[in-house]
């Protein structure tokens, strides 16, 4: 009977732990995994932002085609009725020859006045008209075509500069889970190494071989580790949610990122973004200003042209369904339109000194953008390489602390040390690993702002 129960209980625990495993793997498995370049190019495609920066590229070229179709031949049809309550009449005198005593004249010399009316319409009528026209010549609208072709392009710009901010921010976020997730493995390493310390000094404390104040300050100690963690988990967790916005995932999506910190920086090749002179031409920002120059040039020739004439050629063909007996209206019209501005009040000199003046306003910003953008790269730079020094510093600090603080738990566990002296070095331990981290991630964020001046 002994024997069954421990049967039971033994599948009982098999079952539990199968389940359990199971669990863990379906989690495990459930979970997307990305790389960093896979979640930039996830991003990319799923992100609400590009979206509609591709929505804005059809758009424009929707409206590249609505503008050159002005300049092609339209057709037209149209149908009207109408109803017209009195239908006016042409009141016509005409002499008629008359007979004399039921004698017809053979000379013809009696006549009377005979009074006819003819209807000139018809009460109800239907009429078709079609019409084919044909714009000949317009400046506005060759400027106006030139014009769409830009907007266009400066469309296709802000979807390269929306790129490249969200690389960026998937980048920066990226890194930052990396760096908590390492804390939190350390942490939790720490604290249960702390946890083993507490309890073998638990013990010690009640057998009498140390002090209660020793104890409290272990007990102190794992307090402060546990807390460390608590706060490094919900920052996790933050990030995590910040991730998934990016990625255009729900909130309860799961994600995993397969890459590490240490691949990431090997991977890098620092010294190459160093010695990379700045070419301005290739920087985003610098190409969307340049499109914005080309739009106000365009707009200013768009004021110029509308002091040019205007020629258009048209053909028209009218049916009615019940036409009158006398219609003077021909069926079919062919013409040419000319329309040639004289004056306006100065209206349209006004709308050009405007035009002009917006030119000169981006041609200003435009000198502006390049000073900021070499001030900027100059800024990137330094800010790399102070980062670089940073990092390679703190690295080293975080070494010897993490040395330290492994050297004074052994001491402390062989009573060599006091928990004062764990305490201290633990706290400096701590504080170096963060420090560390933080450099870490200025590091790579530098990296990533260095790139996405230079457009790589």
């Amino acid at each position: 009977m002994i024997h069954l129960r421990k049967l039971k209980f033994t599948l009982t625990l098999i079952i539990f732990a199968s389940a359990s495993s199971l669990k863990s793997q379906n989690d495990t498995i459930s979970a997307q995994q990305f790389t960093l370049a896979e979640a930039q190019t996830y991003a990319l495609e799923n992100n609400a932002t590009t979206k509609n920066t591709t929505i804005d590229i059809e758009i424009a070229k929707k409206k590249v085609w609505e503008t050159t179709s002005i300049g092609l031949p339209q057709v037209d049809l149209k149908g009207t009725f109408q109803y017209q309550f009195s239908v006016p009449k042409l009141e016509m005198a005409t002499l008629v020859p008359v007979s004399i005593d039921g004698t017809p004249d053979p000379y013809d010399h009696y006549h009377e006045l005979q009074y006819n009316s003819i209807e000139l319409g018809t009460k109800s009528n239907t009429t078709f008209d079609f019409t084919v026209s044909q714009l000949i010549f317009s400046g506005e609208y060759l400027v106006g075509l030139q014009a769409s072709r830009v907007y266009k392009s400066l469309s296709e710009k802000s979807y390269d500069k929306s790129v490249s901010n969200i690389k960026e921010s998937v980048a920066q976020t990226y890194y930052l889970v990396l760096v908590l997730e390492q804390n939190k493995t350390i942490l939790d390493s720490s604290y249960t190494n702390m946890l083993k310390i507490q309890k073998d000094m638990e013990a010690m404390f009640k057998q009498g071989f140390i002090e209660e104040t020793d104890y409290s300050q272990i007990s102190l100690t794992v307090l402060n580790v546990k807390n460390a963690m608590i706060s490094v988990n919900r920052q996790t967790e933050v990030a995590y949610n910040l991730m998934k916005l990016q990625l255009g995932l729900d909130f309860t999506a799961k994600i995993a990122l397969s890459d590490n910190l240490e691949e990431i920086l090997s991977q890098a090749d620092m010294n190459s973004l160093v010695i990379q002179e700045f070419e301005i031409n290739n920087n985003i920002d610098y190409q969307m200003i340049e499109v914005q120059e080309n739009l106000m040039t365009l707009n200013y020739k768009r004021s110029m042209s509308k002091f040019l004439p205007t020629l258009a050629a048209f053909y028209r063909h009218q049916e009615q369904l019940n036409a009158p007996d006398f219609n003077f209206q021909p069926p079919d019209v062919i013409g040419v339109s000319l329309s040639v501005p004289l004056f306006s009040s100065g209206q349209r000199k006004s709308q050009l000194s405007q035009a002009k003046l917006e030119l000169e306003k981006v041609r200003n910003t435009k000198q502006q953008v390049t000073t900021a953008l070499n001030t900027s790269f100059e800024k990137a730079k330094n800010d790399f390489l102070a980062a670089q020094d940073k990092y390679t510093n703190l690295k080293e600090s975080y070494t010897l602390s993490k040395s330290i603080y492994d050297k004074t738990v052994i001491k402390y566990k062989e009573g060599v040390s006091s928990g004062l002296d764990l305490t201290q070095v633990q706290n400096q331990y701590f504080q170096a690993q963060s420090a560390y981290f933080q450099a870490l991630v200025e590091l790579l964020n530098a990296k990533a702002a260095l790139e996405k001046i230079l457009n790589q």
